[in-house]
């Protein structure tokens, strides 16, 4: 999944994770720190955050990298506020 994060095939790698979590593989931070990358290629910010409450709720906690990665992809699409609104809740 790294190589298609580092080749922007960012469809190609959420692809690959939906099927991995399907198969019953077990996920990892470093699988879910691919899928965020991919998604801020993406402009996918929505997922991104998605992913990140799918992190928590499988016991996987976010390190920097992850909501950095999150964070980036809101801000990007939504601005800054936004960004921060979304990804932690009562900041402002």
């Amino acid at each position: 999944m790294i190589a298609c994060a580092e080749c922007e095939e960012w469809a190609s790698a959420l692809i690959l994770l939906s099927g991995l979590q399907r198969s019953g593989a077990s996920l990892d931070k470093v699988s879910f720190a691919a899928a965020l990358g991919v998604c801020g290629r993406g402009s996918m910010w929505q997922l991104a955050v998605f992913l990140l409450d799918s992190m928590i709720r499988r016991k996987l906690t976010p390190d920097g990298v992850h909501v950095g990665d999150a964070v980036s992809c809101v801000r990007e699409a939504r601005g800054e506020k936004e960004a921060l609104d979304y990804l932690l809740p009562g900041s402002l």
